[in-house]
C-alpha cells in the first residue's frame, strides 16, 4: 500500500498555505517532511490525514 497526494492545496484566512504540493510514499518507506518554521509541513500532514 503507498500514499499518494497530487496537487494539493489548502487556502486559510486569506493566504495560500500549501499549493499544488505532490508526495509518494511506498509501505515500509521512511520519509521525513522538512522545512523552516511556518513553511506548511504541520498543515500538509493535517490535509493528508483528513483533519
Amino acid at each position: 500500500m503507498a500514499l499518494i497526494a497530487d496537487n494539493v492545496s489548502l487556502h486559510m484566512s486569506g493566504f495560500n498555505i500549501l499549493r499544488d504540493v505532490n508526495i509518494a510514499i511506498n509501505a515500509g518507506q521512511i520519509t521525513a517532511i522538512v522545512g523552516p518554521n511556518g513553511a506548511g509541513k504541520s498543515s500538509f500532514i493535517k490535509v493528508l490525514s483528513g483533519d
